[in-house]
């Protein structure tokens, strides 16, 4: 290791905007939706509107490279009830959002039209095996809510949810990642680094 001159040096506890924020209700703001027709689905990529924490994903996005996270809006048949509690969420939180409307659009206009849409959000951890065979935890949008319910704290945030077949007592180590980068059905993508 090089010498280091200390004076040059801005202390740093770890806890700063590089962390990833913890558990609990956030306003959100969509940054980007792509729609996978073939899998049903919209891509939704987001970060924090509000708080302490506004527009920390995109810093990392800008600083380090980080991919926004994800949350994944299935609309297949079996999937549309929470499809439509997500709408719900965007109907509540941005005044001029109509799901009806935006169901009138024509397929190549619905994912864009969610864009700069923001929504209340609920995030939890689970565990999940890591490529490197321990179990981590990451971070979840756990519900999808009213801007303003956020605001007014009318929220629960969910206890971990546990790796099924993981009855370990032992918490799991915490995650390395900012935030979820990946939907839950595929596991997280490591970071290059």
């Amino acid at each position: 290791m090089q010498k280091i001159d200390w004076s040059k040096v801005t202390e740093s506890t770890g806890v700063s905007g590089n962390n990833r924020p913890p558990v609990g209700g956030y306003v959100l703001e969509i940054a980007d939706t792509k729609e996978n027709e073939s899998k049903e689905y919209f891509e939704i990529s987001w970060d924090y509107k509000e708080g302490q924490y506004a527009g920390h994903n995109m810093k990392n996005f800008n600083e380090r490279g980080w991919r926004l996270p994800r949350y994944f809006a299935s609309y297949k048949l079996t999937a549309q009830g929470l499809l439509l509690h997500f709408m719900l969420a965007l109907e509540k939180s941005n005044r001029d959002f109509d799901k009806e409307r935006w169901n009138d659009l024509p397929c190549d206009k619905k994912a864009p039209a969610l864009n700069g849409l923001v929504f209340g959000a609920v995030i939890g951890e689970e565990e999940y095996p890591a490529r490197d065979g321990k179990i981590k935890i990451r971070q979840y949008i756990a519900d999808t809510i009213a801007t303003a319910d956020i605001r007014a704290g009318k929220l629960k945030v969910p206890a971990l949810k546990k790796l099924k077949g993981n009855s370990s007592n032992t918490p799991a180590p915490a995650a390395e990642n900012p935030a979820t980068n990946a939907p839950v059905e595929t596991g997280v993508e490591e970071c290059p680094f």
